[in-house]
């Protein structure tokens, strides 16, 4: 397999599914995180990585983890529905002292959303919040 996975493909997957195609290997895998990555608009200076193995736990069939420049402690990480969560879920993971919270969940894939609050919250580290204060702020309670 040697395409990306579109946004509609993408929602048209089940967790079951998802989790099929990660099972399928590395091919497949790097496919739908390559598709993710793809569709969404990265502010200026951040770094994204997905998750090709089990680098970030192998917890999600796909997880991108994006940061700011070094100085700043935080890291965001977008994971797929999948075995641990029937929704798309952005969080925030505040350091040093490890706080997380979930920014985003949604049943689908909504690359738009995602990508407005990546520039709210790059725009928030621009206006000098710390990452708990952000964390604290855009954090929602989520149930599933």
């Amino acid at each position: 397999m040697n395409t990306l996975f579109s946004v509609e493909a993408l929602n048209n997957l089940t967790p079951d599914e998802l989790e099929s195609l990660r099972d399928c290997g590395l091919p497949e895998r790097q496919c739908m995180t390559n598709g993710v990555i793809a569709a969404l608009n990265i502010p200026d200076g951040w770094s994204i990585a997905g998750e090709w193995q089990s680098e970030f736990g192998g917890l999600f069939p796909v997880q991108c983890r994006l940061t700011p420049d070094l100085n700043k402690p935080l890291t965001l990480s977008l994971c797929s529905p999948g075995d641990v969560s029937p929704l798309w879920v952005m969080v925030i993971q505040a350091h040093p002292a490890q706080r997380v919270r979930v920014l985003h969940a949604a049943a689908e894939f909504y690359p738009d959303s995602l990508s407005d609050l990546l520039e709210r919250v790059d725009g928030m580290l621009r206006d000098g919040r710390s990452a708990h204060a952000i964390a604290d702020e855009l954090g929602e309670a989520v149930a599933w």
